[in-house]
């Protein structure tokens, strides 16, 4: 993650390094979470409905990242890290630990619009580290009618 500007975010007990390097890298955007408190993270199309958080909002980063610290939710509205943490450690203990886990859940979008979706886990490799793939998928409910969220 060579950069000039080596200097990371600060947030809570995380720090975020080279945050916008990898953000405008890659197409398909993601959210990687390590064990030991330091994150590399971006956010997928559905991450982006949830939280409001765009390119746009570059200039903001810090209020914005509050929501990825030890102490606050991890995604706004939703399920916490602690949440995250509680799913992988039961995979574990399944034996299945190098598996992707999927789960449902319904939260809000910056509007308060609630809608359902699909988060998935995938445990990866990064310089020696276990690091955990997030992605946020939005997903249309069956009591929804014909409203998407394209």
């Amino acid at each position: 993650m060579g950069s000039a500007n080596n200097k990371g975010i600060k947030v809570g007990q995380v720090l975020l390094y080279d945050y916008f390097q990898i953000f405008y890298r890659s197409n398909t955007p993601m959210a990687l979470i390590k064990k030991n408190k330091f994150a590399f993270i971006d956010a997928n199309e559905g991450f982006t409905k949830l939280t409001g958080f765009s390119r746009k909002m570059r200039n903001r980063t810090t209020s914005i990242m509050s929501i990825f610290s030890e102490t606050q939710p991890f995604y706004q509205n939703m399920k916490t890290q602690d949440f995250l943490k509680e799913k992988l450690s039961a995979n574990k203990q399944k034996g299945s630990c190098n598996k992707k886990i999927e789960f449902v859940v319904s939260c809000k979008n910056k509007f308060g619009k609630p809608f359902d979706a699909l988060i998935s886990i995938t445990p990866i490799q990064l310089w020696k580290n276990e690091v955990y793939q997030v992605l946020l998928s939005p997903i249309q409910r069956r009591d929804s009618g014909s409203r998407n969220f394209n």
